[in-house]
């Protein structure tokens, strides 16, 4: 939650205006951001698109410029998987990835 704070501030959006970007209430990003409640996948990989930043730069706040920014441990696992929502979501994950690496 403390990154997600931290770059919402770096891209001068307060509370209210990211969580209209992301469909959430403000009091929700708020919780999240104290890290009192958690965060659905969904509304990470949207956020890492309104941030323009990498999940794992959102989540853990590591370097994008890491090997965990290439291939996180995340994504092999999703590799290893049959499960078709996680193919899915790898699908929409290097998605991202590529805009990120176009931007």
């Amino acid at each position: 939650g403390k990154n997600i704070k931290r770059i919402r501030k770096e891209h001068h959006l307060t509370q209210v205006q990211l969580a209209d970007k992301i469909g959430i209430t403000s009091k929700h990003l708020s919780e999240i951001e104290r890290g009192i409640t958690g965060i659905s996948i969904d509304t990470q990989i949207e956020l890492s698109s309104i941030l323009n930043c990498s999940l794992d730069y959102l989540i853990k706040g590591e370097d994008y410029k890491s090997i965990d920014y290439i291939i996180p441990d995340s994504i092999v696992s999703i590799l290893k998987s049959d499960n078709e929502q996680k193919t899915n979501l790898l699908v929409r994950y290097l998605e991202l990835f590529n805009e990120i690496q176009n931007s």
